[in-house]
């Protein structure tokens, strides 16, 4: 592939999601296998184009799924490679604030998969699988304080307490939160932090999502605007 269709391949947005997606990977891997990577994805990314004209939400689907695949295998040899103190440290570079905000976000994250799981189990991820969902009802996770608790205070929480120490060390190294090294040294506690804001979303966009994202599959982008419409009332 030539170096020109790479560098008009760098300038889209498409490709700095991908960017985004390789900080996944361990630093030490991505040093040596980056490049090679992107230029991998800029060919099959040419060959979508070719054959059908335009990128589709499958391909990405699939290229996120292979991803998130290849960087949990990538994290499986490094943790064999340097045992668990020294992996959390010098690879995930995980501190106290991300430990907590895992800590926060775990009871809402198990409850999603499950949740996630259930309606692929049943053939319809517009809507949730009653038999699940009466079966969690009757736990006390359903509770109201206790739900309270886990769907807003645990995921403010986990925000707040990995935002704030990111935020303050932003100003003390003068940086702008868009320095590619920062984001880098800092991905974790930037995951954790969107992650809380993302389920604080996902409580009041619940059915909303997985309409959506169910609709793309089966139908495709080109008529998003009727999509979303449909799905608001879902």
């Amino acid at each position: 592939m030539n170096n020109s269709k790479s560098i008009a391949l760098a300038n889209t947005k498409d490709h700095i999601f991908l960017k985004v997606l390789l900080l996944l990977y361990p630093l030490p891997y991505r040093k040596h296998f980056e490049n090679e990577m992107v230029l991998v994805f800029n060919d099959m990314y040419e060959e979508e184009l070719q054959e059908y004209g335009k990128i589709r939400f499958i391909f990405w689907f699939s290229q996120a799924i292979d991803l998130l695949k290849s960087v949990f295998e990538q994290h499986e040899d490094f943790l064999r490679k340097y045992g668990v103190k020294k992996y959390t440290r010098n690879i995930l570079h995980l501190n106290k604030y991300n430990i907590l905000g895992v800590f926060f976000l775990l009871p809402f994250v198990s409850v999603f998969f499950i949740d996630v799981i259930s309606r692929i189990v049943q053939g319809n991820l517009s809507h949730p699988n009653e038999l699940v969902l009466h079966g969690l009802y009757n736990t006390p996770l359903y509770w109201f304080p206790i739900l309270f608790t886990w769907v807003i205070i645990f995921p403010l929480l986990a925000f707040a307490v990995n935002v704030i120490p990111l935020v303050i060390k932003l100003l003390m190294k003068g940086r702008k939160f868009t320095n590619v090294l920062f984001i880098k040294e800092n991905i974790v506690t930037i995951a954790i932090s969107l992650t809380g804001i993302f389920v604080i979303s996902l409580v009041t966009l619940h059915d909303f999502l997985p309409c959506l994202i169910n609709s793309l599959l089966v139908h495709g982008g080109s008529n998003l605007g009727n999509i979303i419409l449909v799905c608001r009332n879902a």
